[in-house]
């Protein structure tokens, strides 16, 4: 497995995420919601909650030194450039390379 492979498997599940709770906010606040304390309430439960989302693929750890990699996971995710391939900040593996024993599944 390669770190954008990994890297992108987990942007998809964190995207999943950021929607399912995003719909729960929704059918919270339209049948629950009846007063405006309620509502700035779970306004700002999306907005820690995303931030929080946000964070864990900030987080995601490195396949080979397992140290975080970053803000370069949140744009490395979708980036296709051929002639350079970004690496970890820690041990400088190239994130096209790939990894059979890596200890992440």
């Amino acid at each position: 497995m390669t770190m954008r492979q990994y890297l992108r498997r987990r942007w998809n599940k964190t995207v999943f995420a950021a929607i399912a709770l995003f719909f729960t906010a929704g059918l919270l606040q339209q049948y629950l919601a009846s007063d405006g304390a309620s509502d700035y309430f779970l306004r700002a439960m999306v907005l820690v909650a995303f931030a929080c989302l946000l964070w864990n693929q900030v987080r995601t750890p490195c396949l080979k030194c397992r140290r975080p990699i970053g803000l370069g996971a949140l744009w490395w995710v979708g980036s296709r450039k051929p002639h350079q391939s970004p690496h970890c900040p820690h041990c400088y593996l190239s994130i096209d390379k790939d990894l059979p024993d890596s200890p992440l599944p």
